[in-house]
């Protein structure tokens, strides 16, 4: 048999407001929660995900104001984004589920929403899900330890949940989110370039985001690595080189040419 959600029991939503306010300058702790409806549904127009419906009845009484007085994420973030002006709220798929709370906090405030977009979670490629909690690689550890060229990794990590809508089947061979493309592998990969990046800022569009799984394939970051290296002027790479090698600071340019065999 299921296990049933454990959830707030709402023995307080009926309080007076009155009494609530007496109780509250007398020194009882307290929370400020959000009064969810109980009936209907709220729908999304998500960007990725297209529309989403959620059913009011499985919402619960969010905290929004703990014990202490600080606002909660879903409070904060609201608030947050409606004064910064923001209009669109691209996020990971986790939080598909506290959206509905968020919305009916802009409808509370008499706020209009921002539009959202939540991406798939990233994936190993034993299609388990990327986690810092067991070591899995970070950002910083692919610049900092493992030494790929920063235009490299951006490119990388954009086609993570997203393809240009220029190379859609060879994104699809590569990524693995539909159909295998025409070309070959290697010819397919190279229409996933983007050596700078304007170019990746020119070709980029939200459309392009798929709900599927972004799985997290070093060897396609080598691939791209590689690719960015060779595009790059022999300057530029002495220059990674002197930033990454300690040693070759003491020596000349002309040397590590000869090395590299630029």
């Amino acid at each position: 048999s299921g296990s049933l959600a454990v959830s707030y029991d709402r023995r307080c939503r009926s309080v007076p407001t009155g009494e609530a306010a007496s109780r509250m300058a007398q020194g009882e702790p307290h929370t400020i929660r959000l009064r969810s409806p109980l009936e209907g549904a709220t729908q999304l127009d998500d960007l990725v995900k297209g529309r989403v419906t959620f059913s009011n009845s499985v919402m619960d009484d969010q905290i929004l104001l703990k014990t202490d007085g600080f606002p909660t994420y879903h409070l904060a973030s609201v608030v947050d984004d409606h004064d910064m002006g923001i209009t669109h709220v691209i996020r990971g798929e986790e939080w598909l589920s506290s959206t509905p709370k968020h919305l009916h906090l802009y409808r509370s405030f008499g706020w209009a929403p921002p539009q959202f977009a939540h991406l798939p979670l990233l994936l190993n490629t034993d299609g388990t899900k990327v986690s810092k909690r067991t070591n899995d690689a970070s950002v910083a550890s692919l610049l900092d330890d493992r030494g790929f060229s920063p235009s490299a990794v951006l490119n990388f990590v954009a086609l993570l949940g997203w393809s240009p809508a220029r190379s859609q089947a060879a994104a699809d061979q590569v990524l693995g989110t539909g159909e295998p493309a025409d070309d070959d592998s290697g010819e397919a990969k190279r229409k996933l370039i983007f050596p700078s990046t304007q170019s990746l800022i020119d070709n980029f569009d939200l459309a392009g985001s798929t709900s599927k799984g972004a799985v997290v394939d070093l060897d396609f970051l080598h691939f791209i690595n590689g690719e960015h290296i060779r595009g790059m002027d022999s300057s530029t790479i002495i220059g990674h080189v002197r930033e990454m090698v300690p040693a070759a600071q003491s020596v000349d340019d002309a040397y590590i040419r000869a090395v590299l065999d630029l």
